[in-house]
Order: C-alpha cells, then sequence, then structure tokens
C-alpha cells in the first residue's frame, strides 16, 4: 500500500510540473518577454532536476521486492 501511495504521488508531482510547463510556454507564446523565457529556462531546469530524482526513487522502489515474489531457486 505505502508503495502504490507512494507511485501516486510521484505521479501527482509529474503532473504538476507538466502543468507549470505548459502555463510558463503559454506566457511565452503570449509575451514572447525575456523574463517568461527565463521563467521557463529556470523551471525547466528544475524540472529536470526534480525528474532524475523521482526517476532514481523509482527506481529503487523496483528493486525492493516483496520476499514472497523473489524467485530464491534462481
Amino acid at each position: 500500500r505505502a508503495r502504490i501511495d507512494d507511485a501516486a504521488s510521484i505521479a501527482r508531482e509529474l503532473d504538476a510540473l507538466r502543468r507549470e510547463m505548459t502555463s510558463l510556454l503559454a506566457e511565452l507564446r503570449r509575451t514572447d518577454s525575456p523574463e517568461a523565457r527565463a521563467a521557463l529556462l529556470a523551471a525547466l531546469r528544475r524540472a529536470q532536476a526534480r525528474a532524475a530524482e523521482l526517476a532514481q526513487r523509482i527506481a529503487a522502489m523496483g528493486n525492493d521486492v516483496p520476499s514472497e515474489f523473489l524467485n530464491t531457486d534462481a
């Protein structure tokens, strides 16, 4: 249950990052200002860093297999 909750939390966070990027991109299209461009680039850097952290977390979750699912004969 904890893994499912953790995975759901990650999915919600990734969706929030996607919505932020969409909003900033729309703002850049509307204004094409240096400020909007800088905000979008900063958000992209934050999103990339956070996505890398989340990918590591997901990978770690995949390595934690309950013992009842392990093949001890292999």
